[in-house]
């Protein structure tokens, strides 16, 4: 599974910022759910983004330190890259590109649709004020 979050500017210009999860499955079509659909400050979103998706992460494999985002791409990955862009892929081989590179890349190419389309913008629904 691909999980990633996505923190948005408010295309108003008021500084305030929404937030969503993109999630892909193998062989499955992505989704894209709200964490936060309303403009809040941006530490605010970062908080609720860091709650979304803490249950997910592990140091070992997504934090800074971990050793294969400097390692050699692995096979698998130049595999999924092959079939998203196979002219990359040749180079990411003959240049033997980081995981990280590879990784990323692949992110970005699994991504481009709901980066420049993002999902439509829910209905309000109205407060409840007694």
């Amino acid at each position: 599974m691909s999980l990633q979050p996505f923190i948005e500017r408010d295309p108003d210009g008021s500084g305030l910022y929404r937030s969503r999860l993109y999630e892909k499955q193998a062989k499955e079509k992505a989704t894209n759910t709200w964490i936060e659909h309303h403009y809040l400050p941006l530490r605010q979103q970062v908080a609720l983004v860091h709650e979304a998706t803490d249950a997910q992460y592990s140091r070992a494999l997504g934090g800074k330190e971990a050793k294969w985002l400097r390692q050699q791409a692995t096979e698998r990955q130049l595999q999924v890259l092959q079939h998203m862009h196979p002219q990359v892929a040749r180079e990411a081989r003959a240049k033997a590109w980081t995981g990280q590179k590879v990784s990323d890349l692949i992110t970005f190419l699994s991504m481009r649709g709901t980066l420049t389309h993002p999902p439509p913008f829910p209905q309000e629904m109205p407060n409840d004020v007694a």
